[in-house]
């Protein structure tokens, strides 16, 4: 089988190809010129120098491949506009090359994100038949770059994957609560939000037989554990794989929350450097419900995300205490 991976170098990218390496697929990744890819091309992964601006090229990239995984993804921005160029741009474009190359791929899967759907309600999961309501640039632009890929005029067989909080080894989402952990501080959220999450192993299943499935185009899927966390509940146990037995719990309040989301967002425009915690994504951890439904995933993909919570987050754990420097990967468009 031959693959096309984007963001190969992000966190979820780099699992993905780690494990189409493993399954001995043809793997071929589209990067940037600026991206770091040497440890890749000695592997035998093909290496295609790419701006997502330039179709023909794209075009010559994806010709014949039998799944396109577009996981790029830009997750911090100084301006909205950089979310457009990142997100919205770059899945319309790459969507266009797909549909107009020759031979076409067999698929298209553009990995989206919980919050382009929007968090859930107190007691009630949020499932794909709920209509979307992003609540951050962030989550708008993931939600415009799906119905972007869409929107392409005879478009290839497309599935939209839109994980929970994703955690694992390299994981940027959670790395401040793992080391934090590590001083025996416990933060706790005003309304103890509960959370959908998946181990970056499941996810990875995940896309792979997104990829591989037989589903009506165009069908979106929440891709996270059947079992949810409280906050709480995951400080506890990070802590615990931590080695902490014993925590200092802080709590919080909203007005804290929401001055450090305003602080992290002045010192970045002033730095001008993107950084992933702002207002937005203050207001999103205010948030009481971020739940998804996962029941569509499990009986139209036959995929059931199965790492326990405490399993992967002690795996992840250790990962962190292997890697001192705590040096994580964010997915970028590269």
């Amino acid at each position: 089988m031959r693959v096309v991976v984007t963001g190969a170098t992000g966190f979820v990218g780099s699992h993905l190809v780690d494990r189409l390496l493993a399954d001995e697929a043809e793997v071929s990744i589209l990067a940037r010129a600026s991206s770091s890819v040497g440890d890749l091309e000695r592997r035998g992964v093909g290496v295609t120098r790419i701006e997502y601006s330039a179709i023909g090229p794209l075009r010559d990239a994806v010709a014949g491949a039998d799944v396109v995984y577009h996981v790029a993804s830009v997750i911090k921005a100084l301006h909205g506009s950089d979310f457009r160029a990142g997100n919205i741009d770059v899945t319309r474009n790459l969507a266009f090359a797909c549909a107009t190359t020759h031979p076409r791929p067999a698929k298209l899967v553009v990995m989206s994100s919980q919050a382009a759907a929007g968090p859930s309600w107190p007691g009630r999961r949020r499932s794909e038949a709920h209509a979307p309501a992003p609540v951050s640039p962030y989550g708008a632009s993931k939600l415009m770059a799906e119905r972007a890929a869409l929107a392409v005029e005879n478009p290839v067989d497309t599935l939209i994957a839109r994980p929970t909080t994703v955690y694992g080894p390299r994981d940027p989402a959670l790395a401040i609560i793992f080391q934090v952990s590590r001083f025996g501080i416990a933060p706790a959220l005003p309304l103890n939000p509960e959370l959908s999450l998946i181990h970056v192993s499941d996810l990875v299943s995940g896309i792979i037989q997104a990829g591989r499935s037989a589903t009506e185009h165009g069908r979106a899927y929440f891709l996270g554990h059947p079992e949810s966390r409280r906050f709480d509940d995951l400080v506890a146990s990070i802590a615990r794989a931590s080695g902490r037995q014993r925590m200092i719990r802080i709590a919080l309040p909203a007005v804290a929350v929401v001055a450090a989301g305003l602080t992290a967002g002045l010192t970045q425009r002033v730095r001008r450097q993107a950084r992933p915690f702002d207002l937005a994504k203050a207001m999103d951890v205010l948030r009481s419900s971020w739940v998804v439904d996962v029941s569509r995933a499990r009986d139209e993909l036959a995929f059931t995300a199965e790492t326990p919570h405490d399993d992967g987050l002690r795996s992840t754990a250790a990962w962190y205490r292997d890697n001192a420097s705590g040096r994580t990967r964010g997915d970028s468009p590269s």
